[in-house]
């Protein structure tokens, strides 16, 4: 069923699966559901918008920081937020010349507890980690006699050889686990 607003036809909620849809064109956010008789249904404004409005904010389900990338920016490995304004082999440098590596970090940087080496903005970015699926991935419990060939490891390393999507699918997993 459809009804005509302002010049446009704007679907009704009729199903389960539509039912989030139509909680979205009657929310606050000035947006509502309709159908375009060119691109078929989205998302319209219900008043013009200025350059820096937010329409829409989601989280995603997963994300991941690019192995090329991590060569340039220490980010988050969960919110992928900035963690150090100066790029990895500069820091690495810097920090073989002072007697405490991690002093320049302290305080911004929270690692894992596991010591797998994946780093944080902050203890509560860690944790969220964990319970959405690090515990599961973190291959910081294996014992460096155990690694060569330790499923999760020739996992990872099959990964970063091959192809790093395999790591977002593993993420993903790993949150299906763990929930």
């Amino acid at each position: 069923s459809r009804q005509f607003e302002g010049g446009k036809h704007c679907s009704v909620a009729r199903s389960q699966r539509q039912v989030s849809m139509a909680a979205l064109s009657e929310s606050p956010l000035g947006v509502r559901v309709c159908e375009s008789p060119l691109h078929g249904r989205g998302l319209f404004a219900r008043h013009p918008l200025t350059s820096g409005d937010l329409v829409l904010s989601e989280a995603p389900l997963v994300g991941m920081q690019t192995l090329s990338n991590r060569r340039d920016v220490v980010a988050c490995a969960c919110c992928l937020g900035c963690v150090v304004d100066v790029p990895p082999a500069t820091l690495l440098a810097i920090q073989a010349q002072v007697e405490s590596p991690l002093s320049l970090t302290e305080g911004r940087v929270a690692r894992c507890s596991r010591g797998c080496g994946e780093v944080y903005c902050s203890a509560s970015c860690r944790d969220m980690a964990w319970s959405r699926g690090h515990k599961v991935l973190c291959v910081g419990h294996v014992p460096d006699e155990e690694a060569y060939d330790h499923p999760l490891v020739l996992f990872k390393s099959f990964a970063v050889q091959t192809n790093e999507i395999l790591l977002l699918v593993a993420d993903i997993v790993a949150r299906i686990v763990v929930d």
